[in-house]
């Protein structure tokens, strides 16, 4: 059931036997697998709310930076064990 005024922005996906409040927004490229409470705005794959999913999307960039300075740091230390050997 999606309620009145609900706003659905482009490639969105909603699993079936959902209820979208009134009012609900839902932003382009979602995928909404439960219950939308009334004048709420969900994002992202799974949807969330808002400000949850944009806080995940910021730590995905972080993991990628922290795993290219783990790379670094593992070939900095081979270096230094082979300069020791």
């Amino acid at each position: 059931h999606v309620g009145s005024g609900v706003i659905v922005a482009g490639q969105t996906g909603i699993a079936g036997h959902l209820t979208i409040g009134d009012g609900a927004r839902i932003g382009a490229k979602s995928a909404v697998f439960k219950d939308i409470p009334a004048g709420e705005e969900w994002w992202g794959s799974p949807a969330g709310p808002k400000t949850e999913s944009l806080r995940a999307q910021k730590s995905l960039q972080r993991v990628n930076r922290l795993r290219e300075e783990l790379t670094d740091l593992r070939q900095r230390l081979r270096e230094l064990e082979d300069d020791r050997s």
